[in-house]
């Protein structure tokens, strides 16, 4: 069974599979692209109308900009998260092991004052 953590982490697509919408100019249809195919000088083509184009410079830089600035904070937000939820568990763990000495020490004393049914036999010896 995965844990929160690893169902929210893989939510997130890595950073060079990031679908980023673009609009055709030729057609103005928009489609997306992943990031890593929209470094300049990579020829891209329209799925509508087949038109092909490049990306430009200032077009990458806008989005890895972007895309930087959201993974760090990302990053950071998620390691805090898993920092509480560590130390969450770890509350709950010593928590649990209280409750449970508590109720061994419980039990422990319940049945110190009761006695178990059957008669008393006397030791017969191995050949009884």
């Amino acid at each position: 069974m995965n844990s929160p953590e690893d169902v929210i982490a893989a939510r997130i697509p890595a950073p060079e599979d990031w679908p980023v919408p673009l609009s055709c100019f030729r057609c103005t249809a928009s489609f997306t692209v992943p990031f890593q195919f929209l470094t300049p000088g990579t020829v891209l083509h329209c799925p509508h109308c087949n038109g092909s184009y490049v990306p430009r410079t200032d077009i990458y830089q806008a989005v890895l900009r972007r895309m930087n600035a959201f993974y760090e904070s990302y990053g950071a937000s998620f390691e805090a998260l898993k920092a509480k939820r560590a130390e969450e568990l770890q509350q709950f763990d010593e928590k649990l092991r209280k409750s449970f000495a508590q109720l061994e020490e419980d039990v422990s004393n319940e049945t110190r004052s009761l006695e178990l049914a059957g008669a008393p036999q006397r030791n017969r010896g191995m050949f009884g």
